[in-house]
Parts: structure tokens; sequence; C-alpha cells
């Protein structure tokens, strides 16, 4: 064998070692073996001009940090207009909303305040659920305000799902009722039906 035969046959070896070489490198400078997949592209929709405020009411953050940590980081997403994001964070038992009621919804609100949150059991979660109070206000002229107020009432759970923080929103038996109306809700354990949107009277707005 001449010298550019033994030359060509180790060039042919380091090319068909070298994309194991560049693997095995790959593996060492992140620290194993394991292959990080890459991070999941957010679906986003167009976010409001004008943020939506958000806030909680005082005390709850102190006496819930693991549940108003969750929140906001569920109320940054959805502000964003991270529909992917949004999707992830919610309960696996009810349909998520559709992207474009997702951009609808996120359109229409111009604050929301976590009012209170307390615990509860629901029956179909083997874990405890927190019952978390909002106060909703909606953009003026839209329909969702023309047809039941600017301001509204809306209850959220907030739930442990495979390990993971999940929310949607709570039964019929638990949402309160408007600003103007009695608040006469109890916390009991109650059947879930499903959820029942209290906007859904006006699914266009």
């Amino acid at each position: 064998m001449t010298n550019s035969d033994s030359r060509r046959m180790a060039k042919c070896v380091w090319l068909a070692l070298l994309p194991a070489v560049l693997a095995v490198g790959g593996a060492c400078d992140s620290g194993g073996n394991n292959v990080t997949a890459p991070p999941e592209e957010p679906d986003l929709v167009d976010a409001p001009a004008v943020r939506p405020e958000y806030a909680f009411a005082e005390g709850v953050e102190q006496e819930y940090p693991e549940v108003t940590k969750f929140l906001r980081q569920f109320l940054e997403t959805c502000l964003k207009g991270d529909y992917s994001g949004y999707r992830r964070m919610v309960t696996r038992r009810a349909d998520p909303e559709s992207r474009d009621r997702f951009e609808k919804i996120l359109h229409a609100m111009e604050s929301l305040e976590v009012v209170s949150i307390t615990r509860t059991r629901i029956p179909v979660y083997d874990d405890e659920v927190f019952l978390v109070t909002t106060r909703a206000t909606f953009q003026a002229g839209h329909r969702a305000a023309e047809q039941r107020g600017r301001v509204r009432r809306i209850a959220i759970m907030v739930m442990r799902e495979d390990g993971e923080w999940r929310m949607g929103l709570a039964p019929t038996q638990l949402q309160p009722g408007d600003e103007d109306e009695e608040d006469d809700w109890v916390e009991e354990e109650v059947p879930t039906t499903g959820p029942s949107y209290p906007w859904d009277e006006s699914p266009d707005y």
C-alpha cells in the first residue's frame, strides 16, 4: 500500500467517525448523555395595545405563595399572547379555549384582581383544590361589558395534575354572583359538570 493509499484510508476512517465524535462531544458539553429537545415555539396571538393590569388583594400572596406564583406565571403567559403556553397550563379535564376565543378574551380584558383564595374539595379531583375568586373588568364597548356589565366576578380553580399546577374555570355551582348580586355561594363539595363561562352569552365579543 502506498503512502497515498494510506492517507486516503485514514481520511475515510476519520470521516466515518466524525458524526460519533460530534455526538459524544455534544453529550459532554451538556453534562450527560441526555439530549435536550429544543423548546417549543410559542404560538402567539396579537397582544393588546394596552396591557391589561392585574393585582392581588392584600395578604393573598403571603398566605398562598405557591398558588399566587403559579397565577402570576399564568397571567404573564396569557398577557404576552402565548397561546401554546396557556394550553400547557390549563387542566386536562376540560377543553381549553380556542385560539380565536383566547385572543378575543385577552383583548376584552381591562384588568383582573385576585380577590381571595380558599381551599376546597371537588370529588373528581384527588388532590386539594384552591378556589380563586377574581374580579374582572372588561373594556368599555366590548359586547361582554355591554351585556353583563364591565365588572364581573369569576371563580377559577388551581390544582395539581401529574405533579404540575394547572388551572381551570370553577363549576357553575361555585361561581359567585355579579357585583350587584348577593354573595350567597358557599364552599362545599360539589359535582363538576363542566365549565360554564360567564361570557358564553356573548361569544362573539
